[in-house]
């Protein structure tokens, strides 16, 4: 299991557990994930690239724990 963290506006740290497989899986999708991806599922330019930062941070999360696909 691995376990990943977010702290929401009030200061509260929210974690979530996920299997070695999933782990795995969302790295993947860290990866191969782009702007064009995201830009077609956000509302706006912004948050295309707010998603873009975000998957980029947990990939390499996920890296500095083991998870670090080719």
């Amino acid at each position: 299991m691995t376990t990943l963290a977010v702290i929401n506006d009030q200061g509260h740290q929210e974690q979530v557990a996920i299997s070695e497989d999933q782990a795995w899986a969302l790295a993947q999708l860290c990866k191969r994930i782009g702007f064009t991806d995201c830009r077609k599922n956000a509302v706006s330019q912004e948050e295309a690239y707010l998603m873009i930062d975000a998957t980029t941070l947990v990939g390499r999360v996920l890296a500095d724990a083991g998870y670090s696909p080719r």
